[in-house]
């Protein structure tokens, strides 16, 4: 073949290959997935006279044409792998990554390595107001409990990149909730001490090097003895997760690999073998299913996608760290936000609340309930 058809060709493919993305932004003409994690895409921008001359219009414009591009999805995993491969670069906001892959929110480091204590007077307030409100809904007759999540520095420990120096011999805001808690008797399940207890013996992942929650597996132990206490706690029988057959799988479900998720690479940043149980829920002639409060960070959304509400409560509500809350009353549910919700209501038909946090999110246990519950039946204060 003749040099300069060999070069027309060239040319040809080097225009086509340019051509390609503005054909895909237009005509959609292959699927190419979504990025996934906190990603906004800017819209397209509005033209007036004012912001063509002063410049707005033209840079929201480019914003919204890169964000819009064809191909951009791919085109952003496949620069993130190469760079996550060659240089260990991870593109997602406050992750690392040790030896073997193991990837950390370096906020649960830091949590674990005591750099973010700031003492232990805030705690203290809230534990001796939600004492208070604990032995008020005793009385009449509602449980109230505290519940650890499972922190991944304290469940791989041993897995934090080079550059980390680590101090556990200080102070730690989760050491001082353990300690006044059991100072002021505060009903309590301590699921990191008991994750981090049960890892060298347990032959199934209950948290995995690619997430930052329990896995799907992990969660339903959790949710088991935490129904179990409750049981104790309110004197009743509940329904229990029963495992019918155990499902090993290469492929993550759910919130079992939340961090690589985030990451948007072409291929898994680690090989790890999950267990998804098929589960029945046992119940009997006297089970009952109580009425629920549950208030809590990103943990619990596990227990809901491991059914555990629909299953043992019947009424039931999530009071979601960030201020909307899910509900189910009535066979009905719905979403509302903290400041339109009735909590006073939800409170007098509920017969037990669980407060869940990871060490994280412990300066807002309870999103705002103790407090509100606090004043609620100490108007004057105590």
């Amino acid at each position: 073949m003749r040099p300069e058809k060999i070069q027309g060709g060239l040319f040809l493919l080097l225009c086509l290959l340019l051509f390609m993305p503005l054909a895909q932004q237009k005509l959609h003409f292959v699927s190419g997935g979504k990025l996934d994690g906190a990603v906004r895409n800017s819209p397209p921008a509005k033209f007036s006279l004012s912001t063509w001359f002063d410049g707005s219009y033209q840079e929201a414009q480019t914003k919204y044409l890169n964000d819009s591009m064809g191909f951009r999805p791919a085109l952003v995993r496949l620069n993130n792998q190469l760079d996550f491969s060659l240089f260990n670069k991870i593109h997602a906001q406050g992750v690392v990554a040790g030896p073997g892959n193991y990837l950390y929110e370096k906020g649960y480091i830091d949590m674990y390595c005591s750099m973010l204590y700031t003492g232990d007077t805030q705690t203290r307030s809230r534990l001796i107001k939600l004492k208070l409100v604990q032995d008020t809904l005793q009385r009449l007759g509602k449980s109230v409990i505290v519940v650890h999540a499972p922190s991944k520095a304290w469940y791989y420990p041993d897995h934090f990149p080079s550059f980390i120096h680590c101090d556990t011999t200080g102070h730690s805001t989760y050491k001082d909730y353990l300690r006044l808690e059991d100072s002021l008797h505060i009903n309590r399940i301590d699921f990191n001490a008991w994750f981090a207890k049960m890892r060298p013996r347990s032959t199934h992942l209950l948290m995995a090097k690619q997430s930052t929650h329990w896995t799907l597996y992990g969660a339903l132990l959790a949710a088991d003895s935490l129904t179990r206490r409750i049981e104790q706690m309110q004197h009743i029988k509940m329904a229990h997760v029963s495992f019918t057959r155990l499902q090993l799988s290469d492929s993550a479900q759910y919130t079992d690999n939340d961090i690589a998720k985030g990451m948007n690479l072409l291929f898994a940043p680690a090989k790890e073998t999950f267990t998804y149980p098929e589960v029945q829920f046992i119940t009997g002639a006297d089970t009952r299913k109580p009425n629920a409060i549950y208030m809590g960070d990103s943990f619990f959304w596990t227990f809901i996608y491991d059914h555990i509400p629909a299953n043992v409560n019947n009424d039931w509500l999530f009071w979601y760290a960030w201020g909307d809350i899910w509900y189910r009353k009535n066979g009905q549910e719905g979403i509302s936000s903290a400041d339109q919700f009735d909590w006073t209501a939800a409170l007098s038909n509920a017969d037990y609340i669980v407060l869940l946090s990871s060490e994280v999110n412990l300066n807002r246990l309870g999103n705002g309930f103790i407090e509100k519950a606090y004043k609620h039946y100490y108007p004057r204060g105590k």
